[in-house]
């Protein structure tokens, strides 16, 4: 007995739930350009040509009694699994229409990824500095090694959509990331390591102008290492993000592994700035700085400085950091709903 042929809407329901999304149309136009409610992906020129192209095939393959012009996509599993059941569903399900359809909806995914990755900014501050923000409290011979691999991790943050269409770059990318998180630590390591033996050193300060230069050194440390323990962070995520792997315990395992590490560092800075307070308190030497006429060591403007560093450390800055990366690290795995518009663009809905 011959097989029924399916029909286009037929077989593109069955994908709709072997991928488990959902196309509806819109039978009343959503304000897209309301910010509160929805925010445009970024696409370049070749993926809204997708999605136009999409929309354009849309009325063969679901019921649009409304003619809406406007449809709404719905991944109730979220980015992590729409990512690679969409890819290994498509082929074997509509046949010549899939090129256009996997694109498509590879380009919303990806797009989605990218808006995802937007929201890290926020709490890697000095990781987004301007490069002569950053040059301005680069320290020691790592002063290179450093930057360049804050320069590369930005780079991949900015360009994950347009990197991620070309495979034989992610891959690269990838690799390079995760060099990028053995630098961070090795730098976090060196950088600790000098701390320590600047504040052991700064009691046999002979002079105001000594003691002086070892407070602001330690001042000058503490954001590199800031800036190394959130390069490692965004690392993290974005091989997270570029490799597409969301399995859960993968996730676990990368945000335990953060949060043992930088939990650990900061309990070092913790006692390292401990002991700084206390040197500038017991400080004694008339505060004059040698070779500068009027000058004078202002002993309360660093001790302000060094308990702001303190205080922020005990209350949890870095704990606010581990929360973030788990936020991202969770985020692909909730329901994203995306609207298409006829003119191939695509909004998310907060």
């Amino acid at each position: 007995m011959a097989e029924t042929t399916k029909t286009p809407k037929e077989s593109f329901r069955e994908l709709q739930e072997a991928a488990g999304f959902e196309v509806i149309p819109c039978t009343k136009a959503p304000n897209l350009s309301d910010k509160g409610q929805f925010t445009p992906l970024s696409l370049n020129p070749v993926q809204q040509k997708q999605i136009e192209n999409l929309i354009a095939q849309l009325p063969n393959l679901i019921a649009n009694e409304a003619n809406s012009d406007v449809f709404a996509v719905s991944f109730p599993h979220g980015l992590a699994d729409s990512m690679t059941s969409i890819i290994s569903t498509f082929a074997p399900v509509l046949g010549i229409q899939q090129a256009t359809l996997l694109s498509a909806f590879s380009a919303m995914l990806i797009s989605a990824g990218q808006h995802y990755l937007t929201q890290v900014n926020s709490g890697l501050s000095m990781i987004h500095k301007k490069t002569d923000e950053i040059l301005a409290f680069l320290y020691g011979e790592k002063k290179a090694e450093l930057l360049a691999e804050v320069n590369f991790v930005q780079y991949a943050q900015k360009n994950f959509t347009a990197i991620s269409l070309n495979d034989a770059q992610r891959v690269a990318t990838i690799g390079s990331l995760q060099d990028a998180k053995k630098i961070a630590i090795k730098d976090i390591e060196f950088y600790l390591t000098d701390l320590t033996t600047i504040v052991s050193d700064s009691g046999k300060a002979k002079n105001a102008g000594e003691f002086e230069d070892s407070i602001v050194k330690a001042l000058q440390i503490e954001q590199c290492i800031s800036l190394s323990v959130q390069l490692y962070v965004l690392g993290s995520i974005l091989e997270v993000y570029y490799a597409q792997n969301f399995e859960p315990s993968y996730l676990e395992f990368i945000e335990e592994q953060a949060k043992e590490y930088i939990g650990k560092c900061n309990n070092r800075l913790i006692s390292l700035f401990s002991i700084l307070t206390k040197a500038i308190e017991d400080f004694k030497d008339g505060f004059a700085v040698p070779g500068a006429k009027a000058k004078k060591f202002d002993k309360s403007k660093y001790a302000r400085k060094v308990s702001r560093i303190s205080d922020d450390l005990e209350t949890g800055k870095n704990a606010d950091l581990i929360k973030m990366l788990h936020t991202i690290l969770l985020t692909p795995a909730k329901q994203l709903d995306c609207y298409l518009s006829e003119d191939g663009k695509a909004y998310v809905k907060h």
